[in-house]
C-alpha cells in the first residue's frame, strides 16, 4: 500500500525527512490565499478525486489475510 501511493501522490512530501513546511508556513500561506477562491477551488478538486475513486473498493485488514 505504501508503494503504490508513493506512486500516486509523488507530490506528499515524505514525513521522514523532515523537510516539511512547518504549521506556521502553512498558516501564512492560507492568510494569502482568498478564502472565497480557495473553497472553490478546493470543492472542484476533491469532487474531482471523489470521481477518479468511483469503483474503488475498500478492503479491510481481516479479508486480506
Amino acid at each position: 500500500m505504501e508503494i503504490s501511493l508513493q506512486r500516486h501522490f509523488k507530490w506528499i512530501p515524505d514525513p521522514r525527512t523532515g523537510n516539511n513546511p512547518s504549521h506556521d508556513t502553512f498558516s501564512r500561506v492560507f492568510m494569502m490565499i482568498a478564502r472565497a477562491l480557495f473553497e472553490r477551488c478546493f470543492r472542484a478538486w476533491t469532487a474531482e478525486l471523489r470521481e477518479s475513486l468511483q469503483g474503488l473498493e475498500s478492503a479491510e485488514e481481516k479479508d486480506l489475510i
